[in-house]
């Protein structure tokens, strides 16, 4: 019995765990989101940043940086897009990896320049973790309640089953299958 009595408490205290969980996640995916805006600007105004580059080559990797760190600030702002954002970001950091790996390995790339998407790196897993520290979590009771809330859908058929009185039409013999 003293165990149910601090139920609310225990509760109280994962409440407040999650949410300085959440917030310390939200500065760190902030603080990120300001380097990837620094990394991205020498790129966009000048054109140079710290690979030669042409002029709208160096652009557009300036775009790019751009837009990841708006999406870290925005998912740092609003952290229930988090799980939307992950897609993109995973693939992108994906494929990011694998090429940077692959030139490095190749003497292609300086590691400075390879260094600078641990930043995008980083990002991506506090997006991963902001995304899975959010989603909803199901309890044995919940869906007990949403069983027992409608009943009468479990027993009634699916509405995409088709059900006829005629006869099924023979295939012409063009649509036929051949034995």
């Amino acid at each position: 019995m003293a165990v149910l009595t601090r139920l609310p408490e225990m509760a109280g205290r994962a409440g407040r765990s999650r949410s300085w969980a959440s917030t310390t996640l939200r500065l760190a995916l902030l603080a990120v989101g300001a380097g990837q805006t620094a990394l991205s600007l020498p790129a966009l105004l000048g054109g140079a940043g710290t690979m030669s580059a042409p002029m709208h080559v160096a652009h557009e990797s300036g775009a790019w940086n751009a837009a990841l760190a708006f999406a870290f600030v925005v998912v740092a702002g609003l952290p229930r897009l988090a799980a939307g954002a992950l897609p993109l970001l995973g693939f992108f950091t994906s494929v990011l990896t694998f090429v940077t790996v692959r030139d490095l390995l190749a003497s292609q790339v300086g590691t400075g320049r390879a260094a600078g998407h641990l930043l995008l790196l980083a990002g991506t897993l506090l997006v991963a973790a902001l995304a899975w520290h959010g989603r909803p979590r199901a309890s044995v009771r919940s869906a007990a309640v949403a069983r027992a809330r409608w009943p009468e859908q479990r027993s009634r058929a699916p509405r995409w089953v088709l059900r006829t009185t005629e006869a099924p039409v023979p295939l012409r013999r063009e649509h036929q299958v051949q034995t």
